[in-house]
């Protein structure tokens, strides 16, 4: 969720596949920092992403 500037608000859901990029650790950290939840694909499932 955003806010009319689209700035992403606390405790909102930000989903991505599986790459490694998402799996970092300073990823989480980041996420961490501003307060978001992570949300991933399972492997091989490419229709998770069909909401998004």
């Amino acid at each position: 969720m955003t806010d009319e500037f689209g700035v992403f608000l606390p405790n909102s859901v930000i989903h991505s596949d599986n790459g490694s990029e998402f799996k970092a650790y300073n990823y989480k950290l980041m996420l961490m920092y501003f307060n978001l939840i992570p949300s991933m694909s399972r492997i091989a499932k490419s229709t998770d992403n069909g909401w998004i």
